[in-house]
């Protein structure tokens, strides 16, 4: 899951953005509205001075991209009178991507000299992998006007002209987020002659058209085994769950039945003589849980319930409380 607020390049005053030019530019004192400008044309005048090297142009430095992750932009951008064309992709396409780092650099193509002009340059992410478990990953941006320099004076041919000191400061474009739902088995237990069967479904197989989604959760143990003593089980990572499918196993076993019908089951899961609570992550949204205690063979005692669904603050699911004015993917929060 992401979401990405393009960032906007405008005009502080109405010449800022400029064509290359250059051509015909020959008259002293006239005023050209190009990066060029003024053109010499005196035979003594070495050739290529007052000529620049580009049109104004803009870079976007993305920083932190996790692995899985890939951006592309636009071949040009058109916003009322100014037209911005990708040089870095040329033609636009994806980004090239090392180390989590990507560049794009926009130019000028055309621009009106007497209209203040602003611009959105839309970067889109995609997921070229499935991504592993993570929490919340910013992605910021830096941008500035380019070529980026750090000579300050007339220098000599070897610098760009124009060029740009770099005065960018870091916003964040985008956040990369698990998709994921947080299960609490409130309490489990296989001590005293009880068991506990838990059982968890991915519901994203719906009649509303919801994206199926499938992963494997992560039964993390909280409690002990008070025959011995001994602290929680180490995590388990459960088979994957598809759309549609439960997960049901026995705290004891491992194993799944019902109806004396054998179902998906997560042998690793078993944790003979243990007693606690569980926290079940699974990497998909969507799920739902229920946990079953009774003596063994459910012949006197019997106790069901849902597993709560625990607010996930790392993801872009906030954890707010229900209210009248919840806004859109509140997300379930600690209810059945």
């Amino acid at each position: 899951r992401s979401q990405i607020t393009p960032k906007t390049g405008a005009k502080s005053f109405a010449s800022s953005f400029k064509m290359i030019g250059g051509t015909g530019q020959t008259i002293p004192g006239a005023v050209y509205d190009t990066e060029t400008g003024f053109v010499p044309t005196d035979p003594a005048t070495p050739s290529g001075v007052g000529l620049a090297d580009a049109a104004t142009q803009f870079i976007a430095t993305f920083t932190g991209i996790p692995a899985g992750v890939a951006l592309s932009v636009p071949a040009t951008v058109t916003s009322g009178t100014l037209v911005l064309t990708a040089v870095t992709p040329a033609g636009g396409g994806a980004l090239s991507i090392a180390g989590g780092v990507a560049v794009t650099v926009f130019s000028v193509t055309t621009s009106a000299a007497a209209v203040i002009e602003s611009a959105s340059i839309p970067v889109t992410p995609s997921f070229t992998t499935a991504l592993p478990d993570l929490t919340t990953t910013p992605v910021t941006v830096n941008g500035n006007f380019h070529p980026i320099s750090t000579m300050t004076t007339a220098g000599d041919s070897t610098y760009p002209i124009p060029r740009f000191a770099d005065v960018s400061t870091a916003k964040t474009a985008f956040s990369v987020s698990a998709c994921r739902t947080l299960l609490l088995f409130p309490f489990v237990s296989n001590t005293a002659g009880f068991d506990t069967g838990l059982a968890i479904s991915g519901t994203s197989m719906d009649p509303f058209g919801t994206p199926t989604q499938s992963g494997a959760c992560t039964i993390n143990y909280y409690g002990n085994l008070p025959a011995t003593g001994a602290p929680a089980p180490a995590p388990v990572t459960t088979p994957v769950i598809a759309g549609g499918e439960q997960l049901v196993f026995s705290v004891s076993s491992g194993g799944g039945v019902v109806n004396s019908v054998p179902v998906k089951a997560c042998a690793g899961c078993a944790t003979p003589g243990f007693q606690g609570y569980v926290i079940a992550v699974c990497n998909f949204q969507y799920a739902h849980g229920y946990f079953f205690v009774s003596d063994l063979g459910a012949s006197k005692l019997a106790q069901g319930g849902l597993a709560l669904i625990i607010p996930d603050k790392s993801s872009l699911r906030p954890p707010e409380s229900f209210t009248v004015g919840a806004v859109i993917n509140d997300g379930e929060q600690l209810v059945h």
